[in-house]
């Protein structure tokens, strides 16, 4: 494979819309790769902008782990449907890890953000997940450890600013 829109400065990615988590692991999937990348003049860094926030990806102090960590969920949900849901499992992660909250309020964020409002659909509706979890999404120990797993590598090594707030984003000089 190829991984595309690097510089010297690492890898550079925009999206025309507010970050999803989504798009975070998405970034956070090829910011792995680069950490394998030969190229000494390469800085192993990633960046992604979006019209809310920007993102810095710093380097992973152990990208083999993690690598090999992400590629047993991949194989492991290649024989069956794993509890991760991305919308939800990111909820929970960054609700227990960056804002200190219980794994029990964690978890009711994770919920609340799997059933959505009037707002913003929740990830209930989507058609996959209902016929992978016909009995609703398992929300237990295997999706708290997958969500912390998966997305607690990303949190390590993200850091955000808004765009009004630029002027503090050091790894654009």
């Amino acid at each position: 494979g190829e991984i595309d829109r690097v510089y010297p400065q690492g890898r550079i990615v925009y999206r025309m819309g507010k970050t999803r988590p989504k798009d975070l692991l998405g970034v956070f999937i090829h910011h792995l790769a680069l950490q394998f990348c030969p190229e000494k003049h390469v800085v192993p860094m990633s960046i992604l902008i979006c019209t809310d926030q920007i993102w810095q990806l710093s380097p992973l102090q152990n990208p083999e782990d993690v690598l090999a960590r992400y590629l047993d969920y991949y194989w492991e949900g290649l024989r069956a449907p794993l509890p991760f849901y991305c919308r939800s499992s990111h909820a929970y992660a960054h609700q227990l890890l960056v804002n200190g909250r219980t794994s029990k309020e964690a978890l009711a964020f994770a919920q609340r953000t799997w059933l959505g409002n009037d707002f913003s659909p929740g990830e209930v509706s989507d058609p996959y997940y209902q016929l992978c979890f016909r009995e609703g999404a398992p929300f237990h120990e295997d999706f708290e450890r997958i969500a912390i797993d998966l997305f607690g590598p990303l949190i390590a090594v993200s850091h955000s600013i808004t765009p009004e707030n630029l002027q503090d984003a050091s790894f654009l000089e």
